[in-house]
């Protein structure tokens, strides 16, 4: 899995070359590593942070979900408490930049800060378009001045387009 999902020795690549993976194919594994950790069955979430030693790598968090997929395959709730969804996430952020660059840009991180900072001052609503993701002009009465805002339109829609792909439905 290590030289699939890091390209090791060229493996993704030789995959790649003779068709049998393509630029999609990775993304498959994000739907065993959903957003909403605060549903995970504490066994699935210690799993999948194992050998993260205090950093944030996704990759690693695939891997090991796939691993524990190949273990639990024949129990249908081997990774959450509930059947259905019952949180909401945003699909205009992400926690990290590490693997949502895609040549925009945008500083996730930066973005990040401002909002945090509203929030933590009392000044951004939390719940602002709920249950809808939060809308752009919420956003943009906070970052216009601070970040490129087409930028971070660009990036946004091809983040919100990732988890769409994997099934998810963004509105």
């Amino acid at each position: 899995m290590d030289a699939f999902f890091y390209n090791r020795y060229k493996f993704f690549t030789i995959l790649y070359k003779l068709g049998k993976v393509d630029n999609f194919t990775q993304r498959k594994y994000w739907a065993l590593n959903s957003i909403l950790m605060g549903f995970y069955r504490k066994d699935y979430w210690l799993q999948i942070w194992k050998g993260m030693e205090g950093k944030v790598d996704e990759k690693r968090q695939l891997i090991n979900a796939a691993f524990y997929y190949k273990k639990n395959i024949h129990n249908a709730d081997f990774i959450s408490k509930l059947q259905w969804e019952s949180m909401k996430t945003t699909f205009r952020s992400s926690a990290t930049n590490s693997y949502h660059e895609y040549g925009f840009g945008f500083d996730v991180d930066r973005f990040n800060h401002i909002i945090n900072e509203a929030w933590l001052s009392g000044k951004f609503d939390a719940m602002e378009n709920f249950p809808k993701d939060f809308s752009m002009d919420y956003f943009k009465t906070f970052v216009s001045d601070k970040i490129n805002f087409s930028e971070f339109e660009k990036w946004a829609d091809q983040f919100r387009k990732l988890y769409e792909n994997l099934g998810c439905n963004t509105d």
